[in-house]
């Protein structure tokens, strides 16, 4: 697995440090591989809409808690996976607190 995030380098290393130390994280400040795979630009909707609330009071009522966003906060999430080259899964969210459903990649034979 690999994660690719739009922020600096410093910025991965101080959150994978902390939540994840052995994952394998690339920053891509200019959004390059982001627009390779087509993840695009979030509008005001996608970012501050009535079921990106309804997400955000999901996550707090789990404990979890936000923190002012870093790199570009306007770009969308992407999830993709991809073996040979080939894309053979991806998650294209409707807006910031839309997650994937991977039970759906299980099972894909890579």
């Amino acid at each position: 697995m690999l994660f690719v995030y739009p922020a600096t380098a410093a910025d991965g290393d101080e959150f994978f440090d902390r939540f994840w130390p052995a994952a394998r994280a690339v920053a891509d400040p200019e959004g390059i591989l982001f627009a390779a795979f087509g993840v695009s630009r979030a509008s005001l909707r996608q970012i501050f809409g009535p079921t990106v609330w309804g997400r955000l009071r999901e996550a707090r009522a789990k404990g979890h808690r936000g923190r002012f966003p870093i790199g570009n906060p306007w770009l969308l999430p992407g999830m993709f996976l991809v073996c040979s080259g080939r894309v053979l899964w991806q998650h294209t969210y409707r807006h910031i607190g839309d997650y994937p459903n991977l039970s759906q990649v299980i099972g894909r034979g890579v």
